[in-house]
């Protein structure tokens, strides 16, 4: 009986997964950003096979040139290769937006999952504790947590992961109060199902859609977040290249040399732009009012 039973359940979900990547690429923006990323990760991952320049290659005898066939995005201040440096510090900038992003659902998913199970006294002091937190601006905490801990590469992951996670926690929250008192969740505790194992089977899958969606707009908020930090000298510092402060080089060479300028923050853009997309396609495309359709 229960092989006859759970090959409709299979055939259901592949259905539904095939919903939803039907609606997912229905959005050509979202595809469209999903190969720009692509690209993007692409180049940062094999930048020493794309560009013959080192990120930190000096050229003296050749600084603030314009683009050219020889410098294909021209060069910097220190004549540096502006491509090369883009591709190094797309490699800082993607990897500390999908670092942070990893350590905020990690910790939003336990502490929402804790709240949403266990309820009580305990889920009222855990949520109380998010309002409180997210009364102050991302960014003062940023910048205070960064002033505290240091610049290096592991304290901004955490840094970025530690002031986001709240969002993810209150959604993984949520997700557990709606589906706790569903029939398969009920089945399943008078079968005997310990609370972890009721977590972990059978609420946890369920609630993942919103997880995904919150973690794609989260990695764009936390490369903004590490190019802010960065901008203001407060992130990864030179001469390791990031888009930030690539960005906060060029602020005394914007009127005499824009290129400096211009491509780096035009990394940040697509990059965001097409997080967003492809965030707003899976919000689309995982909602349960369309894929059980």
């Amino acid at each position: 009986m229960a092989i006859i039973t759970s090959k409709p359940l299979r055939e259901r979900r592949r259905f539904i997964k095939s919903r939803a990547l039907k609606r997912f690429l229905a959005h050509k923006a979202a595809v469209i950003g999903l190969v720009m990323l692509f690209l993007l990760i692409f180049g940062a991952v094999f930048a020493p096979l794309v560009s013959p320049y080192g990120p930190r290659e000096q050229n003296l005898f050749n600084t603030l040139a314009a683009p050219s066939a020889e410098h294909l995005l021209g060069t910097d201040d220190l004549g540096r290769d502006l491509l090369t440096r883009i591709l190094y510090g797309g490699r800082i900038s993607l990897s500390v937006g999908l670092l942070a992003t990893t350590v905020a659902v990690i910790v939003g998913t336990l502490i929402g999952a804790l709240a949403g199970l266990i309820g009580g006294r305990l889920d009222a002091a855990l949520m109380r504790f998010i309002d409180l937190v997210l009364v102050f601006p991302d960014l003062i905490l940023l910048i205070l947590f960064a002033s505290l801990f240091g610049t290096s590469y592991i304290t901004i992951v955490l840094v970025l992961g530690g002031v986001s996670w709240m969002t993810v926690a209150r959604l993984v929250r949520s997700s557990f109060l709606e589906l706790k008192p569903k029939e398969f969740v009920e089945a399943s505790r008078a079968l005997g199902s310990s609370r972890l194992s009721l977590a972990l089977k059978h609420i946890l899958p369920n609630a993942l859609g919103p997880v995904i969606v919150a973690a794609t707009l989260n990695t764009a908020s936390a490369i903004i977040a590490e190019s802010t930090l960065s901008f203001l000298g407060l992130g990864i510092q030179p001469p390791t290249p990031s888009w930030g402060n690539m960005l906060q080089n060029a602020q005394a060479l914007i009127s005499s040399a824009p290129w400096t300028a211009i491509f780096p923050g035009l990394m940040i853009f697509l990059t965001v732009l097409s997080i967003n997309f492809v965030g707003d396609a899976l919000r689309d495309a995982l909602d349960p009012r369309h894929t059980i359709k």
